[in-house]
């Protein structure tokens, strides 16, 4: 039997933290345009291979922008997920944050990150517009970081990754330790 996929399409704060909650297996929560409160942690958001958990931007000529505190987006040991047409601006800490939960038997894995733009984060010290710690077989597809305190992507312990058409653009006023570091 095959299950549906099933749309969220969310337009505030409240609904998109809440329809985070509920991202599984064949979810997509897709936000509308506008502004929208960074710091958005989702704790083992699960998809599969043929039924990946997305999170996306509902239009991507205007995608929706998560503005400012630590870390736009944080995702802990992410399985399948897809993160699309999505702006971070202004964080203090790293932009997005995407890592394994600390556990070195089971790795994120499947993480796809594609036409989204990280820009103004730091604006100085390690404060990295895409950190990743603990991922394997994960795709950075056509990303843009405009800003960034400490590296543009930073990996660690990350593994069967690919970078693929993305832009890295220095801003007067951050310090860009590095661009990217493996």
């Amino acid at each position: 039997t095959q299950r549906r996929a099933q749309v969220i399409d969310v337009s505030t704060d409240e609904g998109l933290r809440a329809a985070l909650r509920r991202l599984g297996p064949g979810v997509t929560v897709r936000i509308a345009p506008g502004e929208y409160r960074g710091g958005l942690f989702v704790e083992r958001p699960r998809g599969t291979p043929e039924r990946p958990a997305v999170i996306e931007g509902a239009d991507p000529a205007r995608p929706p922008v998560l503005l400012g505190q630590g870390e736009g987006l944080h995702l802990v040991a992410p399985q399948h997920v897809i993160v699309r047409h999505l702006v971070v601006r202004g964080s203090t800490g790293n932009g997005i944050n995407i890592d394994d939960a600390g556990d070195l038997d089971t790795p994120a894995r499947g993480v796809v990150l594609e036409d989204v733009r990280i820009e103004r984060v730091g604006p100085t010290g390690n404060h990295d517009a895409l950190k990743l710690s603990g991922l394997s077989g994960f795709v950075v597809r056509r990303c843009t970081f405009e800003g960034w305190g400490g590296s543009a992507i930073d990996m660690v312990g990350c593994h069967e990754g690919t970078l693929d058409g993305c832009r890295f653009v220095g801003l007067d006023g951050f310090s860009q330790s590095s661009g990217v570091q493996t």
